[in-house]
Formats: C-alpha cells, structure tokens, sequence
C-alpha cells in the first residue's frame, strides 16, 4: 500500500494526463457513433420523402404528352393497375386474365395458359412492388409505364436488383367498362383502308400499335393474269408507312417467307406485317405505300436483272 501512495505521487500528473487522456476519446468516440447514427435516421425519410406510395402508384403529370386527368381519373385508373397487380402478385391467374381488354387477349394472350406462361411466370416469380409513370394519352387510351421491383421499393429505392421489369400499360374503355393492355400493347384499331391498282388490290383490316413497332393485317387480291410478287424481301423500304411529314418507317420484311407474298392469278392472301415505329402520340400515320410489285413473277425468276421486270406501286390511306 505504502508503495501504491509513493507511487501516486511520484507520477500524480502522468496518471491523471493518462486518464483524461482516454475520457477524451471515449468521448470523440460517443459523440462521433451519435453523428453517425443521427445521419442515417435522416437519410430514411429521405428515400421514404422521394418514394411515397402515392408518388409511385398514382403519378400526376406525363412524361410525354401535356395529358391532364381529373383526380377521379387518376384515382380511377390507378386503382384498376393495383388491382391487377394485387392479383398477379397473389397467383389469381384467371381474375387478373379478365381485366385484359379483348384486342389484348386477341394479340398476345389469347387464352389464360398463354397469359399465366408469358407474362406471370416471367415478372411474377416473387412478389413485385411497382412505380407508374404517366407516358402519354391518345384517341382516349391513356399510357403509363410501370416498373416492377424485386424487393421492398420505399427501402431500396428500386436500385437493389438487377431483375427489376419494365412493362407499359394503358388504359381503354370497353362496353363502358375499363380494361387493361399490357405488354407494350397501346391501342388495336379496325381501318378497313381499301386500294387498288393493275387489278391488285390491297385492303389493310387492322393494326396494332406497340410502344416499339406497329403491326398491320394485311389482305391481297390479284385480280390479274399473271401470278405477282409484292416483294422479295430484300428491301425493307419497299413497304413503309408514311406520317404527315412523310417520314418513312419500314417494314420488317424478312420475318415473311417469299411465299406468302406471292399470289397466283385469281389469290387472295392475308398476312401480318411489322413496321419499324416506335410509338409517338403526336406523330399519325397517314399511308401505306406498297412498292415495286412485280407483276409477272414468271418475268421476275427469269430475268437477271429485276429491274427490267414491269412494276407497280400502291398507297393506301389510312
């Protein structure tokens, strides 16, 4: 004990310098953990502030037309897209089916096995949150890009998977009632366009307009005889449409075989056709312009030099 005092005060400065020494770091230490810890409390409500759940389920403004909907629309239409996502999120295949409208089904889904292969089992692994954009409005559809979310969205901010899936959905009214187009799927007209030239005539039924391409139903009639080719898919430009600035979007002509664009005299055949259109609600299509039918396709085998084969061109208005 008598050694424990001597000690003492022999080095009284150096213990106390020692331990107010290390109450100062204990302290740094404390106060540095507290910033810490105060930062990240703050940095929640910020991602909660940027992704609330009425922010990404009921947007109010559009991306890219000026479309304005009443606040009973907005609530409207959002509720039917939570809906179907509540649905598929929960398995019930033939309930979220039914919110699809008939042109949806008729072009990518035409029966609920297709719908629940193709488009559930390739979004719908786990359960998704999702974000909606308002895109664009046209002829009464209106158009909102949805982002499917691996994981909790008001959390992550949607940037903590790589699986995350982008779809577009719109808006259309049915016998009253709304419906859904999904995948890319905007709008499906009937246009019943007719013309005809050098007894070819050329009748366009349907097209249906995709966020990415346009595809038309197209019927041929040759009425000649001669048995004619309406192209030989090697130029992609010989069939376009045209807008009202009469700029060219081509078609996609090799997914045809030659076949089907050859029709004997007195044929008749239909065929679907896609054209190289992303979708743009102030840019309307005007024509079809079909170019450089053969007329005689016995000429055209023989010939070396197609351009000595007679041709023709139509365009039809739509």
């Amino acid at each position: 004990m008598k050694r424990l005092l001597k000690y003492w005060h022999e080095n009284k400065q150096k213990i106390l310098i020692t331990i107010g020494v290390i109450v100062f770091l204990i302290i740094c230490i404390r106060i540095a953990d507290e910033m810490v810890r105060k930062q990240n409390e703050n940095r929640t409500p910020t991602i909660q502030n940027n992704f609330t759940a009425e922010d990404v389920t009921n947007p109010e403004n559009a991306v890219i037309t000026d479309t304005e909907l009443t606040e009973e629309e907005r609530k409207e239409y959002s509720q039917i897209i939570a809906n179907f996502v509540n649905l598929c999120n929960q398995k019930e295949i033939d309930e979220a089916y039914n919110l699809l409208s008939e042109s949806c089904k008729e072009e990518l889904y035409y029966d609920v096995n297709t719908f629940h292969n193709n488009y559930i089992n390739n979004i719908f692994t786990t359960p998704k949150e999702y974000q909606l954009e308002l895109w664009s409005e046209f002829s009464d559809n209106v158009t909102y890009q949805i982002t499917y979310y691996e994981g909790n969205l008001l959390q992550t901010g949607g940037q903590s998977s790589n699986r995350n899936f982008v779809d577009y959905i719109t808006i259309v009214k049915q016998n009253q009632e709304i419906k859904l187009n999904i995948g890319k799927l905007v709008d499906k007209q009937t246009v019943s366009s007719v013309a005809e030239n050098r007894d070819i005539k050329v009748t366009i039924n349907s097209r249906a307009i995709f966020m990415d391409y346009e595809i038309y139903d197209l019927t041929v009639e040759n009425a000649s005889n001669n048995t004619i080719l309406i192209n030989d898919g090697t130029i992609a430009n010989n069939i376009v449409l045209l807008d009202e600035k009469n700029d060219e979007y081509d078609s996609i002509i090799y997914e045809l075989p030659m076949s089907s664009l050859t029709l004997n005299s007195g044929e008749q055949k239909s065929f679907r056709l896609k054209f190289n259109k992303v979708y743009n609600a102030s840019s309307q299509i005007r024509f079809m312009e079909i170019r450089n039918i053969y007329l005689d396709k016995e000429q055209y085998d023989a010939k070396q030099n197609q351009e000595e084969v007679e041709k023709t061109t139509i365009r039809i208005k739509l």
